[in-house]
């Protein structure tokens, strides 16, 4: 019978993640590393400026991507004005659309007649007479069932159309007799007085 004194109980070893030899020397450089890392914070023993470029290099890498997109807004918002500017400027349906825009801006009663007349006088000076009188023949057409929902009867609708085309024509014919004078001045008795004096 054997003895348990004979019996020889190998010893496990531990196993070592490291370098170490032994499992002291181990925790104890487990021990360096944790100090390494948590002292002073996540960042371990980092210095602050190391740190800080890496942060405002991303921070301008962002500025300059926002600044790029605004580059870009600005850009076809420019690009988008010089179009409408140019529309407006010498096509006929550009003149008439700008005074419409500006009549709906003022929202002054009885300004109607007063862009519609400077609206025909600024195409007559650019030479825009036949598209212009088209313009505004359509638009008397298309005015006469609208002013028969808003309540007028027949014969008020036909008559407010054709004061309108009153206006339309004094436009036209004082843009033709007229290029050197700007349109406000030439189509002035249909301003009304409460009218803001930018238009």
């Amino acid at each position: 019978m054997i003895e348990k004194s004979q019996i020889q109980v190998k010893k496990k070893e531990p196993i070592l993640l490291g370098d170490a030899k032994t499992l002291k020397e181990e925790v104890l450089s487990i021990s360096d590393v944790e100090k390494t890392l948590f002292k002073g914070g996540m960042m371990g023993n980092r210095p602050l400026e190391k740190i800080q470029p890496v942060a405002k290099n991303r921070k301008r890498d962002r500025n300059d991507e926002e600044v790029s997109n605004n580059n870009k807004k600005n850009a076809k918002s420019y690009l988008w004005d010089e179009l409408i500017n140019d529309f407006e400027k010498d096509n006929p349906y550009g003149i008439f659309w700008k005074n419409y825009n500006n009549m709906k801006e003022a929202n002054t009663r009885g300004a109607d007649k007063y862009f519609h007349s400077l609206a025909n006088c600024q195409a007559a000076q650019k030479g825009q007479v036949v598209p212009a009188l088209k313009i505004s023949v359509a638009r008397e057409i298309l005015d006469t069932p609208k002013n028969l929902i808003k309540g007028l009867s027949f014969k008020e609708s036909i008559n407010d159309s054709r004061d309108d085309m009153d206006a339309n024509l004094f436009g036209l014919k004082s843009g033709l007799k007229n290029f050197n004078t700007e349109c406000r001045y030439l189509v002035e008795k249909y301003r009304p007085d409460s009218l803001d004096e930018k238009y």
